[in-house]
């Protein structure tokens, strides 16, 4: 029973030392960069062999590579993509919005019209209701009203290039305001920074 427990670590081990992926993850393979349809792990019943993986790549029709539409690889032979910039900087505005989403709750205790002393947030609350007033919303912690239901508190924040982007805390990314107001009902202002 022993060598079946440490057959069980040994493998474990050996998967947890192999690189990461997930269906639906863009990668980049020897024939180019296509999209995880499938990821398939050999084993006999009694052993996993992770250094044998195989992953299918889809490529597209548009996007075929040396005439395949998908190919497998073995996962040793393929890798993650660099982030672009684009991802790069909606990652920081969203981990930016989390920390002060955070230390928000966590500090302030005033009402309406006081300033946080740790961190210079303004509350003011106000409502945005029509598209143009969503999309011109100044940058802050809202609670958003969804048209399906319920709510999320998120931060929202302008890029460099003018658009505002949004940073529900329940959310795993960030994303553009402009291509969620479909799905605003309405938006409540909670935090905003007094130099806005």
């Amino acid at each position: 029973m022993d060598s079946y427990k440490d057959s069980y670590k040994i493998a474990l081990k050996a998967i947890t030392e192999i690189e990461s992926f997930a269906l639906g993850e863009e990668v980049v393979t020897p024939i180019g960069r296509g999209i995880i349809i499938s990821l398939t792990m050999p084993a006999n019943g009694l052993y996993l062999s992770p250094e044998r993986a195989d992953v299918i790549v889809w490529f597209s029709t548009a996007e075929s590579t040396n005439g395949w539409v998908q190919h497998e690889f073995y996962l040793r032979d393929i890798s993650k993509t660099e982030e672009n910039e684009e991802s790069k900087r909606l990652k920081e505005a969203c981990a930016v919005a989390t920390t002060i989403t955070e230390r928000i709750i966590k500090e302030f205790k005033g009402g309406k019209g006081e300033m946080c002393p740790s961190c210079g947030i303004h509350n003011i609350i106000h409502e945005y209701r029509t598209e143009d007033d969503i999309c011109n919303a100044p940058t802050g912690l809202y609670e958003i009203y969804w048209i399906s239901g319920g709510s999320s508190l998120a931060g929202i924040g302008i890029a460099d290039d003018g658009d505002r982007w949004i940073a529900p805390i329940d959310w795993p990314s960030t994303g553009l305001l402009s291509n969620h107001i479909g799905s605003i009902k309405y938006m409540m202002l909670l935090q905003r920074k007094l130099n806005d």
